[in-house]
């Protein structure tokens, strides 16, 4: 999956392209599906499932946007949740199909892969102005969006807590990628913004399916 950083990059770049009601709620959509704990909650807030008996995995956002049909069109909170889950529905695209890397022969993969997550924490906040800056409702637990999950407050991430002491050489997903990743789905998300707003969608999520 992208991590909060890069989440947050696509929240700012898109907030260029479509738009918003509530910035703050639009931004704590984006990073919302990864404050649980534990494979299971991960698994449930990112709506996602085995497919192909068994022999793939995908991120079924239409599910969500059946389950919030109509928040997602009024209120910037859903419709940031959706677009986290078809930003990484993206990135696996990306890792997997565009850049042909293969988990099973990458050694130690997971853990280089959040290595570089660390590595880019610093790059997005110099070139993209990237901060952490979150606004969490005091009501929050009375949303309807906690129908999905026990999120966890106490992930929610500080500016301080934003790692940028990491050095050294990218192994799996650098500067380059990124922008590159960027470039490429940007366009692809600002477009789908238009379309659930208007109830409707471009994108399968079958199209974006990764082997289990």
């Amino acid at each position: 999956m992208a991590s909060g950083m890069i989440h947050l990059t696509f929240s700012k770049l898109l907030e260029a392209d479509i738009v918003l009601r509530d910035r703050s709620r639009f931004r704590l959509g984006h990073i919302l599906p990864d404050m649980t704990e534990g494979k299971t909650a991960r698994d449930k807030s990112h709506y996602m499932e085995k497919a192909d008996g068994g022999a793939s995995v995908v991120i079924r956002f239409d599910r969500f946007q059946n389950d919030y049909l109509n928040e997602t069109c009024i209120d910037d909170l859903y419709l940031g949740y959706y677009l986290h889950l078809i930003q990484d529905a993206m990135f696996r695209r990306y890792i997997y199909q565009d850049k042909k890397i293969h988990r099973e022969k990458e050694p130690n993969f997971v853990e280089r892969l959040y290595n570089d997550y660390s590595l880019l924490n610093s790059y997005c906040k110099q070139k993209f102005h990237v901060d952490c800056d979150i606004e969490f409702p005091t009501n929050f637990r009375q949303e309807k969006i906690n129908d999905i999950s026990s999120f966890c407050v106490a992930k929610m991430t500080s500016k301080e807590d934003i790692d940028i002491t990491h050095k050294g050489p990218a192994t799996i997903f650098g500067e380059t990628m990124l922008d590159e990743f960027l470039n490429r789905y940007l366009p692809v998300c600002a477009k789908e913004a238009e379309e659930v707003r208007k109830q409707s969608t471009a994108l399968s999520p079958m199209d974006f399916k990764w082997d289990a």
